[in-house]
This record gives C-alpha cells, structure tokens and sequence, in this order.
C-alpha cells in the first residue's frame, strides 16, 4: 500500500471511552481464569464494503482479547495469554487491556514482528457479519522464545510460561485463530494438554475464520482439541466448517442455521467427540445446550430464545457470551439453562453499541436484564 493509497484510520473509543476503567485490577485473589489467543487491532469499515472503503475505525479486538476483557466487566478477572508486537498497535493494545481490568503478566512483546492486522468490512452494504482479511504478525508466535524481557512483568514477579500458573487456576479458555499456524498452535496445544493434566476445565471456542488459516488444517486441528476439551462454545457456522454434517442433524436447517429447536441435537453431537458440554449460539434465536453423564450438570439439553434488545452492532456478542459462560463456569454453577440466562443476556447487550470491547457488559446491567422477565429469555430444559 504506496503513501497515496493508504485509508484514513480513526481511533475508536476502545481506550479513551472505557467504563471507569482504572487499570489491572487487585490481584490479592489470583484469577481462577486463563485465555489464551490472539490481541489484534480491527480496521473496521463500518458503513461501506472494502471495496469502496476508504476510512477505517482501529478497534483492538481479538476473541480471547474480548473475552478476558468481558470477564473482567463481569468481576471474574482473566489471565489473557497473548502476543503483540514492540510497536504503536501493540502498545495501543497492552494500554486498552490494561483499562479493561486484564492483567498483563502473561502478555509477550515481540520485538521482531508487528502486531497483528485484520481488515474487517460488510462485503455488500447492509450485510450484518463483517469479513475479514488478516495480516497476521505477532500473534502466530506465540509461546516462542517468551523468557521475562518478553513478557509483561520482570523475572522477580512470578513465572512468566502461563502453564506455571495452572496450579491456581479453574478454567482454561483456548480460541481458535491461535491455532492456524506454527508455532503458536503447537504452544496453545501444549497448553491445552497441559490444563487437562492439571485437571482444568477446558473451554474451546472454534471460531472458524478461514481467511486466518494458510492450509485446510481446520477440520483435523479442531478434532484434536475436542479430544482435549471439556466445554465448546460454537456456531453452527463453526462447526459446519469442522466437518459437522449441520443439515442432517437439524432437520430442515441449511448448512449453518438449524431451528432452534432442534439445536441441541447438533449440541449433543459436539458431545460425541469428546466436550462433556457444548454451548450453542444461535444469533437472534438465542442459544442451546447439551451435556453428557460426564458433566457436572448431569445428562441434558436446554434452549434459551434470548433477549429482546435493540440491537446496534452484533461484532463481539458471542465472545460476550462465552465470557458469562466462563465467568458462570468458575463460579461453580451447575443448572446449564440458568447459565444460557445469563450468557444470552450478556451476549445481547454487547450489540447495543458499536464494537466489541466497548459494548461489554457488567454484572449489574446483566442482572438487570435477567430479571426484566418482559424483555425476553423464555426456554428451558430439555
């Protein structure tokens, strides 16, 4: 991209518009919580398709980026374990963590390579998902060659290799970009294998996004972690792209939208290959469950049809979503539709502003809407 051609950039408000954020919070009480994935900066055309786009808002983003942020909202403070550059992005994304509540004890600094890219715009004008085009930099490497001078804090303050943080911690979040590519996918794995050594809850969240994966790994990396992994959160999207035959479970459903109904029949057969429980989000349908003998919620499904809200912007509801899952998981609870309740509810608020991290939602506005009865979230178990 010559000088001539470069878009207008504009700052979004995920720094400077932060509800009451003070900085990382008191870790007196170590998080019982640890994401692991990708910090990015988002160029989002928020009008127009990249074809015609010529001014972009920088938004920091990335899924586990936004669901440790969406736990810190929600009094659950996260280890986030990521990776970004020496660089203006990166810096503006270790100060937007920071303000969000996310610590950075096991954040790595790469001084080699440049934080990582995506270009995000509608590909025709009214179009409800974005597309993605990804420059991916520092976020591949992940785990590699991250001694202390590469991380957030000196040697002196505590183990900077996240997997010597297990011992105190309940829940392991993994997403699915960290594991496109070499070597940050052989480093997300060993962690992942190493959380279920330690007898962690681990919580996988697909999140298909071909234009992140240089080769057609997909399918076979995602059976690995389902081997692996105690809680999935998808879309059928996801899951259609990890070789779930959608249609023929769902009856009646095309490739990616099955009724709501029936949705956790294909819940269940996540179930199958390995996860004890699945969590499944429909959009504006609302969400599923399903869940094994092997679960602490004993054998089962729920549906959730969710909240009625007014919707402005749907960019980072499901990571919303799977941070009250997560945030629910920790805590202890046990009923899977009381924890839809709650993940739906937080997942539709976050589209009633624009972007991601922005729009996250906090406990007292969750609970708020859970017990307006009026607004929505009938279902129940099954």
């Amino acid at each position: 991209m010559t000088e001539t051609d470069t878009p207008d950039v504009t700052d979004s408000p995920d720094v400077t518009d932060t509800p009451d954020a003070t900085g990382s919070p008191d870790m007196t009480d170590s998080p019982r919580v640890l994401v692991a994935g990708e910090t990015l900066v988002d160029l989002v055309a928020p009008d127009e398709p990249m074809v015609t786009a010529d001014a972009f808002d920088a938004r920091v983003g990335g899924a586990p980026a936004n669901v440790a942020a969406g736990l810190a909202a929600l009094d659950e403070p996260a280890w986030l374990w990521t990776r970004v550059g020496e660089d203006g992005f990166g810096e503006r994304c270790r100060r937007t963590l920071d303000a969000h509540g996310v610590p950075d004890r096991f954040v790595e600094v790469d001084a080699e390579r440049e934080t990582t890219v995506a270009f995000a715009a509608r590909e025709t004008a009214g179009d409800d998902d974005l597309a993605f085009t990804f420059y991916r930099g520092a976020d591949r490497h992940l785990g590699e060659s991250a001694g202390p001078s590469e991380t957030g804090v000196p040697d002196d303050e505590g183990a900077t290799d996240p997997v010597d943080a297990l011992d105190g911690v309940d829940v392991v979040v993994v997403g699915g970009i960290a594991l496109a590519s070499e070597p940050a996918r052989s480093a997300v794995l060993d962690l992942a294998r190493a959380a279920a050594d330690a007898d962690c809850t681990l919580v996988f969240d697909p999140n298909a996004r071909p234009a992140a994966w240089p080769d057609d790994d997909f399918q076979t990396v995602t059976e690995q972690v389902l081997a692996l992994a105690d809680v999935v959160k998808a879309t059928p999207a996801d899951l259609a792209a990890a070789g779930f035959d959608v249609a023929s479970i769902t009856p009646g459903a095309d490739d990616t939208e099955p009724r709501p109904a029936s949705a956790p029949a294909l819940a269940e057969a996540v179930c199958e290959r390995g996860p004890h429980t699945t969590f499944l989000t429909l959009g504006s349908d609302g969400a599923a469950a399903a869940s094994t003998h092997r679960s602490p919620f004993g054998r089962g499904g729920a549906t959730h049809h969710g909240y009625d809200v007014d919707a402005v912007d749907p960019t980072g509801a499901g990571d919303a979503f799977l941070a009250a899952v997560v945030a629910e998981l920790a805590t202890g609870a046990t009923d899977p539709y009381a924890i839809l309740d709650v993940a739906t509810a937080t997942g539709a608020l976050a589209t009633t502003n624009p972007g991601a991290l922005p729009s996250l939602p906090d406990r007292d506005a969750v609970d708020a809407l859970v017990a307006d009865d009026s607004i929505g979230g009938d279902g129940g178990g099954a």
